[in-house]
């Protein structure tokens, strides 16, 4: 009962009163573990929701306590393990997103699936994480995966575009997957809504960062007209803004006289 009141409560944005029924739930001694790891996911969901965003770092101890407490009652909790990864990233250590990573495969590899919203957190996390790894392609892949698992949370799509933009303009994204990038988004800028524009820049940087890598004349034949084209849908886009025209004349320049001291720029 108590897990049915926290969880309308949570629902309704009353979220101290959401944490209150799942640490009764917890505590029950008639619970059983499994729930009573429940009630303590809850607790430390409801305690973060309720914390204004410019505060919650001070509660990280506090609601990393209560994932703890889950996993004491069901070490296999996959809800749980899941927040703790989500924590993990959050504080921004060092290594943050490798043991990020690392323990959200963990869960997919376990015995016990999380629920379906614990589910779209991890492949989102994930792809955060896969992100800030310079792994673009699998970012790409747990964006659409956690979209596809919660369709109304738009977190999910929000990141698959930012992570999209700025990994093409990233060094050390292999060209198989810069191109793969490009192609797959150079005519669907409107997934990009409200960042069309940084996002053809994007893409033109994409592109501009394989001309070492590929043959001159393909370059010269595909790439190069591919990025002039999206520089001057940018332009039409919004001829006021001055980076489509930079990026172009970097283009020209890269053409005529080799790297230009400045090449072409993308990013939100």
């Amino acid at each position: 009962a108590h897990l049915c009141l926290g969880s309308f409560n949570y629902r309704l944005g009353r979220y101290d009163d959401a944490r209150k029924a799942f640490e009764e739930a917890a505590k029950n001694p008639g619970t059983s573990a499994e729930l009573a790891a429940l009630g303590q996911v809850g607790a430390g969901v409801s305690r973060f929701a309720a914390t204004p965003p410019e505060n919650r770092t001070q509660v990280f101890a506090e609601v990393e306590g209560y994932f703890k407490k889950a996993l004491e009652a069901d070490k296999e909790q996959p809800d749980a393990r899941v927040n703790l990864a989500i924590l993990t990233l959050r504080k921004g250590a060092p290594g943050a997103p490798e043991k990020a990573l690392a323990a959200l495969d963990e869960v997919l590899a376990g015995k016990q699936p999380p629920g379906r919203q614990a589910s779209a957190q991890l492949y989102n996390t994930r792809g955060v994480a896969s992100t800030l790894l310079g792994k673009a392609a699998q970012a790409d892949s747990d964006f659409q995966a956690a979209s596809g698992l919660d369709p109304a949370w738009k977190t999910p799509l929000d990141n698959r575009a930012v992570s999209v933009v700025s990994s093409l303009g990233l060094p050390g994204i292999p060209t198989d997957q810069r191109l793969a990038l490009v192609e797959k988004y150079k005519n669907n800028v409107t997934f990009f809504k409200p960042h069309e524009y940084e996002a053809i820049n994007a893409l033109c940087m994409g592109i501009w960062r394989t001309r070492k890598e590929r043959k001159l004349s393909e370059y010269m034949q595909n790439g190069l007209r591919s990025a002039e084209e999206l520089l001057r849908r940018a332009i039409s886009m919004d001829g006021a803004r001055p980076e489509a025209h930079r990026n172009l004349i970097g283009l020209y320049q890269d053409l005529l006289f080799g790297d230009p001291s400045e090449g072409p720029r993308g990013g939100l």
